[in-house]
């Protein structure tokens, strides 16, 4: 099953994970981090105060790995809200 965002999505209980995200470097939080979202932003874009309560990590570190995503386009900005939300890029498009 492809989601919106163009990542396969399976309801095996497993995910998917494009090949291309190993080639990016990123760090091992980052790329947990993606995971999460990959499995969890079909239906909402979560804020850092969310992912902060859901994730049990400081909201530091997860802008931290947030902006790692960013800086390679994994990942977008959505929304102007008063809490900013992220939603996936499709791996086409990353730098």
């Amino acid at each position: 099953m492809q989601g919106k965002n163009g990542i396969n999505k399976q309801k095996t209980g497993y995910i998917k994970l494009p090949i291309r995200l190993f080639e990016l470097n990123l760090s091992l939080e980052a790329m947990a981090l993606y995971t999460y979202l990959i499995k969890n932003t079909e239906d909402y874009n979560p804020s850092v105060g969310s992912l902060h309560s859901i994730l049990k990590i400081s909201k530091k570190s997860i802008r931290k790995y947030l902006k790692e995503l960013l800086d390679h386009n994994v990942i977008e900005k959505a929304g102007f809200s008063m809490f900013q939300k992220y939603r996936l890029v499709n791996p086409k498009d990353w730098k």
